[in-house]
């Protein structure tokens, strides 16, 4: 099936010169992934640094959730996340704006919680993510790294 998926993909390259770049990351991608697939012990410890960094992330959101008063239950917001997280993937709109504040407020009336303090919820946690954003922006812009070019 590899060869075949990298065939066809070689395929789109050469026919659909618009598509290179994503045939490139395909390409890149199915590398990556064999790379992967031999070490077993790789991709459970990835997956464990996933689950843990998800944790954190849902451990923060629930924090900010009750520090407004939104009484929701940590394994609600488990799943919230999940589809928020799915729902910001979609290339929608620029860093989500939009798609965040809808979804979260239609996933938290399904437990309870009025729009109001769902879209306040929202806006609170864009708001910490603009912040990382800047630091990151600051600390890139001051403090380059040099990249092999």
């Amino acid at each position: 099936i590899e060869s075949f998926i990298i065939n066809i993909l070689k395929f789109i390259k050469t026919k659909i010169t618009k598509l290179n770049n994503f045939v490139l990351w395909c390409l890149n991608f199915i590398t990556i992934w064999k790379e992967y697939s031999k070490n077993p012990f790789l991709i459970l410890f990835v997956l464990l640094i996933g689950i843990i960094y998800q944790t954190i992330c849902v451990w923060i959101l629930f924090i900010i959730a009750r520090d407004i008063k939104i009484n929701v239950a940590f394994f609600d917001l488990c799943w919230i996340a999940t589809i928020v997280s799915i729902a910001l993937v979609l290339p929608i709109t620029i860093a989500g704006i939009g798609v965040r504040e809808v979804t979260i407020i239609y996933t938290l009336r399904q437990v309870g919680v009025d729009k109001e303090s769902a879209l306040a919820l929202s806006f609170t946690v864009f708001g910490i993510q603009l912040i990382g954003a800047l630091v990151g922006f600051l600390l890139d812009f001051f403090i380059p790294l040099k990249r092999n070019t």
